[in-house]
C-alpha cells in the first residue's frame, strides 16, 4: 500500500473522533433542553416510530412490528428500522431515538473526506487540504450540528446521500453501482423527497454515463416491446384522467372533480396496469432487458424495483403524492425561495462569509471544470433540488437544506481542490495549502461566535406555541395512571405525536397498541 493511502486513509479515520469532540458536548446540552414534551409534530412522530417497533419485538409481538412498518405511508419504513436497534441498545428514550442522527453527523465528514479525495485526486498538500476543508465546513456548521441531536431524517438522510454518490463514484465496480442503488431506494423508504433526488441524479447520470450506441439499442428494443395499441390507450387513460382531475380540482372543488379518481389512485393504477403489460407482453419486454447494459438493470433492480414494489400499497402512493403536493395557499415566488435558501447557506450551515464564498466557489468549480463526470453528478445533486424546491410554495426552512448540506460540502471541497490541481504543479500545490490554511485561521478566529451559535442552537427549535403547550399538557393531565390508554384529542392543536410518545416513555407496562391518542376529525 502507497504511503499517500494510509495517510488519506488515516485523516479519514480522524474525523470520527473530530466530530464527536464537537457533538457530545452539543449533545449534552441539547439533551437537557429537549424533554419530550417538547418535540413538535414530526419529531415526536420520528421518536415514536422506533420505539413502537422496539417493544412490538421485545413483546414478541411480530404481526404488529409488521404492521407498524407497513403503516408508515407517510414516510417509509426506514427509520423505524435504523432507530430500533438503539433504543433496543441504549434504553427507551428521546435521546436515544436521536442516536442516527449523531452517528450521521460522526461519519458523514470521513464519508466526504473520501469521496472528495476520489473525484479530486492528488499528492499529500492536497489530502492535508481536502481534510481541513472537509473539517471546517462539516464540524463548524451551526445547522448540521443542531440536527445531530433531532430524532428526525435530516441527517441520516444527508449521509446516506454522501455515502450513495461515494458508492457511485465507484461504479465501475458492480457492488460497488449496486449500493449506490440500494442506498438511493433506502432514502426514498425513509422519505420520499430524498429517495426522488437522489434515484433521479443517480439514473440520469447512469443513462449518459453508457456508450451511445448502447443507449441507441436499449431503446430501439424498448419501443419493439411498448409498441401496440394497449401502451397507447394506457398512456391515454392516464393524462386524460390525471389531467382532468387537477383541472377539476383546480376550480374549487368542482362536484364533477369527485366523479374521476384521484391523482395518486390514477398513479397507483397506472403502475399495477404497466405491470401487468410487462407480464402481458413478456417476451418483447425481456428483449429489452437484455438489451439493457448491466448499470442500467442494476438501478431497475436496485433502485426503481423496491420503490415500485413499495408503491403497490395505493395508501403508499398516497402518502407521497400528499408530501410532494401538499396544498398551499401561498404565492408562487421562486426568487424569493432561492434567496431565502442561500440565506439558509449563508447563515444556518457556514459560519461566516468566507467559509460560505468557499462553498459557493467550490460547488460552481464541480460543476464547471471538465474531467471527473461522478464529480459533475455529485455538484448536480447537490444544486437541482435546490432549484426544484424554489418551486414549491409552502415557506423555505433551513431544515430543508440539511439533506443537501453534506453532499455540498463535498462537492466543494472536490471542486476546490479539482481547480488548483490544474494550476501549475507548484502553484497550484501553493494556493491549495495557503487558502486551506486561511480558511482554518478563518474558523480558528470566529470560536467565540461558535460557541454562542451552538448554545442557542442547542435548544430544540420548532416547539409547540404556548397553545401547543398548554394542549399536550391538559392531555396529559387526563391521562389514565393504570390500564390501557385511549384518548381523542380536541382537532386543534395537532399534538397527539407528542402526548402519545409522553405516555408511552412514562408507561413502559403497556404495548404500543395499548397506547391509542389520536385527534377528533
Amino acid at each position: 500500500m502507497r504511503r499517500e493511502e494510509v495517510v488519506h486513509g488515516a485523516l479519514a479515520a480522524a474525523l470520527v473522533p473530530l466530530a464527536l469532540l464537537v457533538a457530545l458536548p452539543f449533545r449534552a446540552g441539547a439533551i437537557a433542553r429537549t424533554p419530550a414534551t417538547s418535540l413538535s409534530w414530526d419529531a415526536a412522530l420520528h421518536a415514536g416510530e422506533g420505539l413502537d417497533l422496539f417493544d412490538d419485538l421485545r413483546l414478541f409481538r411480530p404481526l404488529d412490528a409488521l404492521g407498524l412498518l407497513l403503516s408508515r405511508h407517510w414516510w417509509g419504513p426506514v427509520w423505524a428500522l435504523v432507530s430500533a436497534p438503539f433504543q433496543a441498545a441504549f434504553g427507551p428514550s428521546v435521546p436515544a431515538a436521536s442516536l442516527p442522527s449523531l452517528a450521521a453527523f460522526v461519519l458523514a465528514p470521513s464519508a466526504a473526506y473520501l469521496l472528495a479525495r476520489r473525484l479530486a485526486p492528488g499528492g499529500l498538500v492536497a489530502g492535508a487540504a481536502t481534510f481541513l476543508l472537509v473539517a471546517g465546513l462539516f464540524l463548524r456548521s451551526p445547522m448540521l450540528l443542531e440536527i445531530s441531536a433531532w430524532p428526525m431524517l435530516e441527517s441520516l438522510g444527508g449521509f446516506l446521500a454522501v455515502a450513495a454518490l461515494g458508492f457511485f463514484a465507484a461504479r465501475d465496480d458492480a457492488r460497488a453501482r449496486r449500493a449506490a442503488f440500494a442506498l438511493g431506494a433506502a432514502l426514498f423508504l425513509m422519505k420520499v423527497h430524498y429517495g426522488l433526488f437522489a434515484l433521479a441524479t443517480l439514473g440520469v447520470a447512469t443513462w449518459f454515463g453508457e456508450e451511445r450506441v448502447a443507449r441507441r439499442r436499449f431503446v430501439a428494443a424498448l419501443r419493439t416491446a411498448v409498441r401496440g395499441r394497449s401502451v397507447a390507450v394506457l398512456a391515454g387513460l392516464v393524462a386524460f384522467l390525471a389531467a382532468g382531475r387537477l383541472v377539476l380540482e383546480a376550480r374549487g372543488g368542482d362536484v364533477l372533480a369527485r366523479r374521476l379518481p384521484s391523482v395518486p389512485n390514477v398513479a397507483w393504477g397506472a403502475l399495477v396496469l404497466s405491470l401487468v403489460l410487462v407480464v402481458a407482453r413478456r417476451a418483447p419486454f425481456g428483449e429489452a432487458w437484455r438489451a439493457a447494459t448491466p448499470a442500467l438493470r442494476d438501478f431497475a433492480l436496485w433502485g426503481l424495483a423496491p420503490v415500485a414494489a413499495w408503491c403497490l400499497d395505493p395508501a403508499n402512493v398516497r402518502g407521497w403524492y400528499r408530501q410532494i403536493f401538499l396544498p398551499t395557499a401561498a404565492p408562487l415566488r421562486p426568487f424569493a425561495q432561492l434567496a431565502a435558501y442561500a440565506g439558509f447557506l449563508r447563515g444556518d450551515y457556514t459560519l461566516a462569509a468566507f467559509p460560505f464564498g468557499l462553498a459557493v466557489a467550490g460547488i460552481v468549480l464541480a460543476l464547471v471544470l471538465p474531467g471527473s463526470s461522478a464529480r459533475r453528478t455529485l455538484a448536480a445533486f447537490a444544486t437541482w433540488p435546490v432549484l426544484l424546491m424554489s418551486l414549491n410554495r409552502f415557506p423555505a426552512e433551513p431544515r430543508f437544506l440539511g439533506f443537501l448540506a453534506p453532499a455540498l460540502f463535498a462537492a466543494a471541497a472536490a471542486g476546490l481542490v479539482a481547480f488548483a490541481g490544474r494550476l501549475p504543479s507548484p502553484a497550484g500545490r501553493a494556493a491549495l495549502f495557503v487558502g486551506a490554511v486561511a480558511f482554518a485561521a478563518t474558523l480558528i478566529s470566529h470560536e467565540a461566535d461558535w460557541r454562542r451559535e451552538a448554545d442557542v442552537r442547542a435548544t430544540y427549535c420548532y416547539p409547540y406555541d404556548e397553545a401547543g403547550k398548554a394542549a399536550v399538557a391538559a392531555a396529559l393531565a387526563t391521562a389514565p395512571g393504570a390500564g390501557p390508554v385511549r384518548i381523542v384529542l380536541p382537532k386543534e392543536p395537532p399534538v397527539w405525536p407528542t402526548v402519545r410518545l409522553a405516555i408511552r416513555l412514562s408507561r413502559r407496562d403497556l404495548a404500543p397498541a395499548d397506547v391509542d391518542v389520536s385527534q377528533a376529525p
